[in-house]
């Protein structure tokens, strides 16, 4: 009997079925799946020994699925990194995610559509599941999780050309968090890639402000537009605040020369009744170190007495 290949792939298990023949062309197929995330380009097939007829016989018998143009994986089930990876190859030439997929692998945010980005010197054509923006000169590129991106500069610079306002500041506030740019690097991206069109509205974006106003929730940027609103002192949010037990907490809004925090609250009823004892535990170990604490759930956010309580919690 011949020998069985298997192997992970991003928390996948992979068992390929006995092989009597050629089995050296399996091999090597699995040694450049398991350097690519699970898959493998048409091209990589033919060197390994895999004929046209061959890798059409194995799409139809299913031991080879079709992943992108060009492009294959051993298992019908793939991780999305598998699916990066996959986007990258199918395009030729020269080719790194860039874009809101660079963005998302960075964790700055999520996609707005399933399309993958792609940026390439060469030629090719955007597809529905990708668009591909083309370069004439080579990019610095970086790698993460073993996928090439363009630089965290230039994928501020092309989120840029498409975000502006708060939606900006919210991307630049993360590149900052997960320290990926500093303050400076964020200023100077222009100068770096002269005539891109994001210049102009990422140079409207005061980086040490955006620091300050990283919200992680939808509630959080709900009740930070809400607070930017009132003629009120503009809060720190995601602050870094220390209890009387030395323990270290993550205040959702902190206003450090009132010593004062807000919290918001997204749980449901039966959520916060569990979580009480937990948040008075919170609440008093910040309140022996001088801070009080104050809570609001949506319903409080978007009454018409949340502008005067922040104002009497401030004293202003």
């Amino acid at each position: 009997m011949g020998r069985r290949w298997s192997f992970r792939v991003g928390g996948v298990s992979i068992v390929l079925p006995h092989t009597n023949q050629k089995s050296h062309t399996q091999g090597r197929i699995v040694a450049v799946c398991r350097r690519q995330r699970g898959v493998i380009e048409h091209s990589q097939l033919i060197t390994a020994g895999l004929g046209p007829s061959g890798i059409v016989h194995r799409v139809r018998a299913m031991t080879l699925f079709v992943v992108a143009p060009r492009v294959y994986a051993l298992s019908p089930v793939i991780t999305d990194d598998a699916l990066r990876a996959a986007m990258v190859l199918s395009v030729r030439g020269r080719t790194v995610l860039s874009s809101w997929s660079a963005a998302e692998l960075l964790k700055w945010a999520e996609r707005p559509s399933q399309a993958h980005h792609v940026t390439t010197l060469g030629h090719a054509k955007s597809r529905p599941d990708l668009v591909v923006h083309r370069t004439r000169t080579e990019l610095p590129v970086i790698r993460v999780r073993g996928l090439p991106i363009t630089e965290p500069a230039r994928v501020l610079l092309d989120l840029a050309a498409h975000r502006r306002g708060r939606p900006l500041e919210r991307l630049v506030g993360e590149a900052l968090f997960h320290r990926h740019l500093t303050e400076a690097e964020v200023a100077a991206a222009g100068d770096r890639y002269p005539g891109h069109t994001g210049i102009a509205s990422l140079r409207a974006i005061d980086p040490d402000r955006a620091r300050n106003r990283r919200t992680t929730t939808p509630l959080e940027e709900e009740a930070l537009l809400r607070i930017d609103a009132l003629p009120v002192p503009a809060p720190i949010c995601q602050y870094e605040v220390y209890g009387h037990s030395g323990r270290r907490y993550y205040a959702d809004f902190a206003w450090p020369q009132h010593r004062v925090i807000l919290e918001t609250d997204g749980r449901s009823a039966h959520e916060r009744r569990r979580a009480m004892d937990r948040d008075r535990d919170r609440d008093g170990d910040l309140g022996a170190a001088g801070w009080q604490t104050y809570r609001v759930t949506r319903r409080q956010l978007l009454a018409a007495a949340f502008a005067p309580r922040v104002q009497l919690w401030l004293g202003v």
